[in-house]
């Protein structure tokens, strides 16, 4: 069972809805012959559409395939493996993103008037955007679908140039104007294609195994200590179990070590300059260093 955080404001799904969205939930390669038809595709697009995206950009743009006809334009892009599986499949879906998603910001994110510009001047940032964020509206595509019953076969064997070429040709762009039409500002990009359907269960494999927490996740609280507290922490140490010998500083890091005597200026070397002894610039320093490092 799942819990919610205890203090959150967000009502926690039910456990069958886990189950439906991700911890049953499986990759489909055969297909019931069983239609879906376009009023679920809407209910699907108007819930993926709110899942967040970097300035609210939307980039993403997806093609339904649901005839024979448009399934055969697609085959010659596919991978092997892939054909008999998107053939059979009730609705193909091409996820794309439209690398000039900004020119839609004004309307789209009117709170800052200036990210139109920022994108336009960088082919870079918006590439990377368009990708990064269409790929996060793909995965809310996933959800939603999965939400809705549906299930889904993400696909990444294909040939996406060949795709471009027959969906999205860059000699005929899909532009449109704010009317409700289909809208891309530039060349359409395809990103992968997913299979929605319902899912034959008797043809499916066994389970793969996923990565435990603890193999893919690392928690960091805090930021580790750096050389310099590393070093005053040793000296304070040795200062703690009454070594005089080794309190002058001498076999300190040679950085800690000008700092302690004043070399290198600087908010440390000013705020431990302050005391008269060497002990007491010691216990500044280290204080003002730890402060730094958790800021």
């Amino acid at each position: 069972m799942i819990s919610a955080a205890p203090d959150s404001t967000t009502h926690r799904l039910s456990d069958d809805a886990y189950k439906v969205l991700f911890s049953e939930a499986r990759t489909y390669s055969d297909w019931l012959d069983r239609s879906v038809g376009d009023d679920l595709l809407h209910q699907l697009y108007d819930l993926m559409k709110w899942g967040p995206t970097s300035a609210n950009c939307c980039p993403v743009r997806i093609l339904f395939l649901r005839s024979r006809q448009a399934k055969e334009r697609l085959r010659p892009a596919l991978a092997p493996g892939n054909v008999d599986k998107t053939m059979k499949a009730p609705v193909t879906a091409i996820i794309a993103h439209d690398s000039k998603f900004y020119e839609l910001l004004p309307r789209l994110f009117p709170a800052d008037a200036t990210a139109k510009e920022m994108f336009a001047k960088s082919t870079k940032l918006a590439d990377s955007t368009a990708m990064r964020n269409g790929s996060l509206q793909g995965a809310y595509f996933m959800l939603a679908a999965r939400s809705l019953g549906l299930d889904c076969g993400p696909m990444s064997g294909f040939d996406n140039a060949k795709v471009d070429q027959e969906f999205f040709p860059t000699a005929a762009p899909s532009t449109g104007a704010n009317d409700g039409g289909f809208i891309a500002a530039g060349a359409i990009k395809s990103n992968f294609l997913c299979n929605l359907g319902y899912g034959d269960t008797t043809k499916l494999h066994s389970r793969g195994p996923r990565l435990d927490f603890g193999e893919a996740i690392k928690v960091r609280a805090q930021p580790p200590p750096s050389e310099m507290t590393n070093g005053l922490v040793r000296f304070m140490t040795d200062l703690a179990g009454q070594r005089p010998n080794r309190i002058s500083g001498g076999h300190l890091n040679p950085r800690v070590h000008r700092e302690l005597n004043g070399g290198e200026g600087g908010i440390r070397t000013a705020q431990a300059q302050q005391p008269k002894s060497f002990i007491e610039r010691a216990f500044v320093l280290l204080r003002v260093t730890w402060n730094e490092e958790q800021d």
